[in-house]
């Protein structure tokens, strides 16, 4: 084995793996990177097997990739190729008893746990069913559903009903009568909020904390000299009613008086002149104890608080009852389900056995972990001194998602309880993304000993980082490129809006010369490679809101600069979803007149109000149907729906009635066809799995809308890229986050939109705590709220910021906002603190920064010019000037490349379901066989008896058949009974008749003669050279594809999507392969005329899938290799065969000829467009 030498990063030297570490990764230092190479230090050392390193990250895109990562890093390791002879890494030679661990840990890297956190959850639950004591089978359901269900029901049955929730209900919808069902929405939405954000394990206990301490601490004699006599008198009465609580904080809080607690939390003669400075620190004490208790009766008096702690509780019941009756659990149960097993009665067994499994663990954006995540590694981890290790990684200046339920106060706890246990803080502070001069300058910007730093909470800049790639340079015009700029602006008014048009254009105008003037492009070297151009895609427009995202793309498009919006959210609150509920409620009763009016003003009928009320009056004066032939189209489409042909349904909404040509030739953007057929795509999915009728589906896309529900999945309501081509990304900054781009410009945020969240979160006294808008009105509270959003604008910019890599635009207001700033000002007080006059600049910082002014006129004209006189050099394409081209347009127009992913079909989704297929396909699909055809005389079957038999088959020892003469001495061998008694429990197969039957099927399938043809046959399948589960990937046959027996040398690309198989056994026999695929179809009888009708209705289109996949698979390409090497293809009906039979009982052998195999991907090609949707 040749000598490996590893390039060991220096930093791992302070990573102890006897000692728990915070490992705070800033901007661009390589986070993922030390992750890959600390699992690979782990193995090295031998501390412990690869499947005892738990990898936990937050989404399952980062699970993916962080596996590859991982997995990559092994095999360089293992090629010589580990790591960079970088100064701050350190050459080591690895000996053979290294090298063999990394060999170990790579073939057995499919064990490895790399799991999201709710992944890891799942897998808790289900591998220790009996000590957590959930269910076997539970199916994840999207959160909103499920309570918006519960909610729906517990308003009929029980609100409705009951005296005191009937009262309340009533209070809350008579505050506008007319907007009932709105009310009713907000109600839900509130509630959910508070359900989500686990109000009722929170608050409740909060509140009785608050009143215990308030009677523990109330000295009144301290605040007597602070009030007026009639304030001391109800000082006393305060003081009666404490007393005769008896120490009984409940009691406290339902005799306290609110309007009592209001006069005295907020004296008016403080001190005699009403300033709060004369207080002492005794008096600031017990006013604050007063104004906490205050806060508590504010907050359980207001209509919104009481509506949550009576309905929210009964909501709660209702929902639980319903996902245990349905055996449903959603992501956040997972989590406390783990949580009650662990601190409930068999909680010591179940962490004895996790810490057993897992001795380390790597938790990866830790900055976004909460409070229960916490506590569950804490307790597996750290508590006890169990000897495992826990190290986290995260950045707590990246902490932005606290509105998804991400705390970093409990970041901020975790690293303090660690530290308190021995763990070691580990700063990563090389960045590798930027330029030296970009890091330079935000270094500058972040500078912590600056007299007002723009980090001024509990987290700080307090590791600057330095440049670890410093042959990365950028030049413009043939000049170093100054890495920020300053975009300086001083408004005609105070009011910051009338700022955003003027840096939007300047914006729009600065990109626009980026893309297209010499001068001004931007050259980047030192990576590599040969110095490129920043190109649109290279450049990052990041917004604070979606509306000045909106606001900057107009800009954008009035400078005729190409853009896209970068997984924009809401896909189910545009207008194309209404466009898309209106027109199917119309269809769905198209004899409804004020359904079919409003279907006729949406883009599918493209009807103008002007024009639909003529006809309005047509009908009302003649006594007419409104325009016959629009009628009948909705009763056509309605014929549609009634035999459930969604798919023709969306092809036609879109194609017969012309909006794909509208779109396309008239509209100045891919924006809106791209979401009609995102909706159209994901409503078909949902109708295809769950079964749905049009009624159904109307109602599902009512409850999107609404948010009442989503699509599953994290991008389930996020807009699709609209078009490849290049383009400028907008985005807002929490979108950003974990990107980079060559240019950033930061764009609004100048001023504050109003609160949308009715319930807001903060933090007191290490507690996550609850205001309504109520409670805003208490000084105290105030200040906690507003401190916690000035610290999460200081992350949301220091995220902004550090996406760039070498080019930067950051907007000055030299005036500043006054009214009603945003989280913006932070920086830009900052950066006016910098440059008083933005012309007062040191020599070393004219190298990092530069001013240029925003004209308040002129930008808009020089854009305008340019714009028109690009007009006057345009000559239309001929295709616009023939009088067919929209004809021409209808029929050639291919969208499905353009606007929909490329789609991975298998066999059983193509045939089973008439050619509309799944993206997603489980292994478990390729698996499945049909049900029972008729009166068998074996046992039942079903969907899990035959994943059952295929993954026994698949794991088997084939040796074990050696030393074994007959089927009871075979299963009698322990590993063969461990195999099945496994298969049988992780399969649920309960019927116990299967634990003989399956093995004598297993036996009788690979030692039964196998005919292969009328003068071929083997004695027995075990004993062949052979490969199991052999994966295929292939693309679905296109008129642009070379074809079998054609060149292959040419460039081709698939844009309908893929065929995916998985081949159940492939094997060589005298010189031939063949592939066989194992049945465990429950037939009347096996004989050769049965099994090969059974075969030609109902798996024909699968062999050829089949056969045309493995012949791609194994590179075979004429009719000579064809013939040389290719065996035929078997179906084995395990059932069927006997160790005594012929070879051709149970068996279906075929060998096409190749014309016939040609033929096959004829016939793929001509599949129809719905089946690759």
């Amino acid at each position: 084995m040749p000598e490996l030498i590893y390039h060991r990063p220096a930093i791992l030297d302070e990573i102890d793996p006897c000692r728990h570490a915070v490992i705070e990764a800033s901007a661009g230092t390589g986070k993922t990177f030390i992750i890959e190479h600390l699992f690979a230090d782990l193995v090295m050392l031998g501390r412990c097997d690869p499947e005892q390193v738990l990898v936990v990250t937050f989404t399952e895109k980062a699970t993916g990739e962080l596996r590859a990562r991982v997995r990559g890093t092994l095999e360089a390791i293992l090629r010589g190729e580990g790591g960079e002879p970088r100064p701050d890494h350190k050459a080591i030679k690895l000996d053979a008893e290294v090298s063999k661990r990394l060999y170990a840990a790579l073939n057995s890297f499919e064990r490895v746990p790399v799991f999201t956190i709710h992944g890891f959850c799942q897998r808790v639950l289900t591998e220790f069913a009996f000590l957590t004591g959930s269910s076997f089978a539970l199916d994840v359901v999207e959160a909103p559903s499920a309570f918006h269900r519960a909610f729906r029901d517990t308003v009929r049955d029980t609100l409705a009903v009951g005296e005191a929730t009937r009262a309340l209900l009533r209070r809350w919808t008579s505050e506008d009568e007319k907007d009932n069902r709105g009310k009713i929405d907000k109600l839900e939405r509130l509630l959910y909020e508070a359900h989500h954000r686990r109000y009722l394990a929170l608050e409740p206990a909060a509140r009785l904390e608050d009143a215990k301490n308030f009677l523990q601490k109330f000295a009144p004699q301290v605040l007597e000299g602070i009030y007026d006599q009639a304030a001391r008198n109800e000082l006393a009465e305060l003081s009666r009613v404490v007393r005769s609580c008896n120490g009984s904080a409940e009691k406290l809080l339902d005799a306290v008086d609110r309007a009592l607690l209001a006069r005295l939390a907020k004296p008016k003669g403080v001190g005699g002149s009403g300033k709060r400075s004369r207080l002492d620190s005794a008096q600031e004490e017990q006013l604050r104890l007063l104004q906490a208790l205050y806060a508590v009766a504010l907050g359980k008096d207001s209509l919104k608080a009481r509506a949550v702690d009576l309905f929210l509780p009964l909501v709660e019941q209702r929902l639980e009852r319903d996902k245990r009756e349905r055996g449903e659990i959603d992501y956040d149960d997972m989590l406390a389900m783990v949580w009650n097993a662990i601190d409930g009665p068999r909680g010591e067994a179940l962490v004895k056995e996790l810490r057993a499994r897992y001795r380390y663990a790597l938790l990866d954006e830790f900055q976004d972990t909460d409070s229960i995540q916490w506590q569950i590694f804490r307790r597996l981890f750290v508590d006890g001194g169990s000897g495992n290790t826990l190290y986290v990684v995260g950045d707590p200046k990246q902490a932005i998602y606290g509105f998804r339920g991400a705390d970093v106060f409990t970041y901020l706890q975790a690293s303090s309880e660690l530290a308190h246990k021995g763990a070691k803080k580990v700063a990563l502070t090389r960045n590798f993304r930027s330029s030296r001069d970009m890091v330079d300058a935000l270094n500058a910007i972040f500078d912590q000993n600056a007299p007002a730093p723009l980090f001024r909470g509990a987290i700080k800049y307090d590791h600057p980082v330095e440049c670890g790639k410093p042959n990365l340079w950028a030049t413009s015009g043939g000049k170093k490129l100054v890495p920020v700029t300053l975009m300086r602006y001083l408004p005609p008014s105070q009011a910051a809006g009338a700022t955003r048009p003027a840096i939007g254009r300047h914006i729009a105008a600065t990109i626009r010369r980026l893309l297209n003037e010499p001068a001004h492009r931007i050259e980047i070297t030192g990576e590599g490679a040969d110095a490129r151009t920043v190109e649109a895609r290279d450049i990052f427009i990041l917004t604070r809101t979606n509306g000045e995202a909106d606001e900057i793309g107009g800009y954008l498009r009035e400078a005729g600069v190409p853009f896209a919006f970068y997984k924009r959210n809401g896909l189910f609150q545009t207008n194309e979803a209404r466009d898309i509920f209106d027109v199917l409620r119309a269809i769905e009763d198209p004899n409804d007149r004020s359904r079919r009016f409003k279907a006729w003003t949406t883009p599918f009928f493209a009807i103008s109000f002007r024009d639909l009320t003529a006809l309005s009056e047509l009908t009302a004066s003649a006594g007419l149907a409104l325009d016959d032939r629009l009628l009948q189209r909705l009763y056509d489409w309605n014929a549609l729906a009634e035999r459930e042909r969604f798919a023709e349904l969306f092809s036609r909404l879109l194609y017969d009635s012309g909006l794909v040509e509208r779109e396309l030739l008239l509209s100045d953007s891919e924006r809106e066809l791209t979401n009609y057929l995102h909706i159209f795509e994901v409503l078909l999915e949902q109708a295809r799995v769950r079964r749905l009728s049009l009624a159904e589906i109307v109602a599902l896309l009512e409850d999107y809308i609404a948010e009442k529900a989503q699509p599953a999945g994290a991008d389930g309501n996020v807009q699709r890229l609209e078009s490849e081509r290049e383009a400028v990304q907008v985005m807002t900054v929490h979108l950003s986050k974990g990107l980079e781009a060559d240019v950033v410009f930061l764009f609004g945020g100048f001023n504050k939109g109003p609160k949308p969240n009715s319930l807001e979160i903060y933090h007191r006294d290490g507690r996550v705590r609850f205001a309504f808008p109520e409670q805003r009105e208490i000084e105290f509270i105030k200040d906690l709220l507003e401190r916690e959003e000035k610290e999460e604008n200081e992350r949301l910019l220091y995220v902004g910021l550090t996406r760039a890599r070498v080019k930067l635009y950051l907007p000055l207001l030299v005036e500043g906002v006054r009214r009603n700033p945003g989280y913006y000002v932070a920086l830009n007080d900052r950066l006016k603190e910098m440059f008083p006059t933005a012309q007062a600049q040191t020599v070393s910082e004219k190298k990092l920064f530069s001013v240029e002014d925003v004209a308040e006129s002129g930008v808009a004209d020089a854009m305008r010019s340019a714009t028109d006189k690009e007009l006057r050099a345009w000559s239309p394409p001929r295709d616009l000037l023939d009088s067919d081209a929209e004809a021409k347009a209808r029929n050639e127009f291919t969208l499905a490349p353009r606007h929909r992913p490329l789609i991975i079909q298998s066999y059983t989704s193509l045939h089973a379901l008439g050619g509309v297929a799944a993206p997603n396909i489980p292994v478990e699909e390729f698996k499945t066989d049909l049900a029972a055809t008729g009166e068998g005389a074996d046992l039942p079957g079903g969907r899990n008896v035959g994943v059952f038999l295929h993954q026994v088959i698949e794991k088997l020892d084939m040796e074990s058949f050696r030393s074994a003469p007959d089927l009871n001495s075979w299963k009698a061998r322990e590993d063969v009974a461990e195999l099945f008694a496994d298969g049988l429990r992780r399969h649920q197969v309960r019927d116990p008749r299967w634990k003989d039957r399956g093995p004598e099927i297993v036996y009788n399938t690979l030692n039964s003669p196998i005919a292969l043809g009328p003068d071929n046959s083997v004695a027995a399948l075990w004993p062949l050279r052979s490969a199991r589960e052999m994966e295929f990937v292939c693309p679905i046959p296109e008129l642009s594809h070379p074809l079998l027996g054609f060149d292959a040398d040419r460039l081709w690309k698939a844009e309908r999507g893929y065929i995916k198989g998985f081949v159940d056994f492939v094997f060589e026999y005298r010189d031939f392969l063949y592939f066989a695929d194992w049945k465990s179809d429950l037939l009347p009888s096996y004989d050769s005329a049965a099994i090969e009708r059974h075969v030609a209705e109902n798996y024909s289109l699968q062999a050829k899938i089949y056969c045309i996949g493995v012949l791609r698979l194994l590179r075979v390409r004429t009719e000579s290799e064809y013939e040389r090497r290719f065996g035929g293809l078997l179906y084995v009906f395990l059932r069927g065969t006997r160790v005594d039979g012929d070879g051709r009982q149970g068996l279906y052998f075929h060998r096409p000829r190749w014309d016939e195999v040609c033929r096959y991907e004829s016939d793929l090609m001509t599949l129809p467009q719905e089946a690759v949707r």
